[in-house]
């Protein structure tokens, strides 16, 4: 059985060697499509190492990010190179007392390494009725919030409360300050809505936020039919995974 192992073993050395002179096309070719294949496996897993790279960042983990590679080679960016832009999308984000945010990160000139860095990152979140009204049932709960209304020709936020001795409606106003926070303020005097200057405040801070951890800022805020949006933006930072 040895003997005809070995006889089979030299019988396809040969024909292979008889392949290779007969077609050294074709050789080279099956030879590339190999090594393309090793290549774009290996690809493919430094893809997915980059993106749990990213998810385990402090401000993303529990937002179940999706990320997505725009142009570039997550093998070259773990070299030291940089890739041309990183989307990171999540529905479950976390905004200060915001949970369940919609969330859009550009991240730009991302580097991998002993460190991650990036040279520039965008952003732009939805905070939706639900999730305003969650809040303020969580800041504010003597409030007995009913309803949110986006009223977008305003520009404003009507929040309709049951609490006992509270107003029947709140209407707020988002504004973002110098140091790139946001605030939900009262529209008109500040009196008649009791406490919720200070208690209704909504900022973005803390390292429990998506935006703190990427270094994001607020730039605008606008009030549209499914929610209140925030335009942010943010030079260069590092990632904290």
């Amino acid at each position: 059985m040895l003997a005809v192992f070995e006889e089979n073993g030299v019988t396809r050395f040969v024909r292979l060697r008889s392949f290779v002179v007969d077609h050294p096309i074709g050789a080279i070719m099956i030879v590339g499509l190999c090594l393309a294949a090793l290549g774009g496996a290996a690809e493919l897993v430094a893809r997915e190492a980059l993106a749990d790279r990213i998810r385990k960042d402090p401000g993303l983990v529990g937002a179940d990010a999706t990320v997505r590679q725009h142009g570039g080679w997550a093998l070259a960016a773990m070299a030291g190179e940089r890739l041309p832009e990183v989307d990171i999308v999540t529905d479950n984000a976390r905004l200060g007392p915001f949970t369940d945010v919609s969330l859009q990160v550009e991240v730009y000139g991302l580097r991998l390494g002993s460190t991650a860095d990036f040279e520039r990152v965008h952003g732009m979140a939805v905070v939706d009725a639900d999730s305003i009204a969650e809040a303020f049932k969580k800041e504010a709960p003597g409030l007995g919030v009913t309803a949110v209304v986006m009223n977008t020709y305003e520009g404003t936020i009507s929040i309709h409360t049951a609490g006992i001795g509270a107003p029947k409606r709140v209407v707020l106003k988002p504004e973002p300050d110098t140091s790139g926070v946001f605030a939900l303020k009262p529209v008109g005097d500040g009196t008649a809505t009791g406490g919720i200057a200070s208690q209704g405040t909504a900022g973005l801070s803390g390292t429990e936020d998506q935006s703190d951890a990427l270094g994001l800022k607020v730039l605008a805020a606008a009030v549209e039919r499914d929610g209140l949006h925030l335009v942010m933006d943010g030079g260069a930072g590092k990632l904290h995974s």
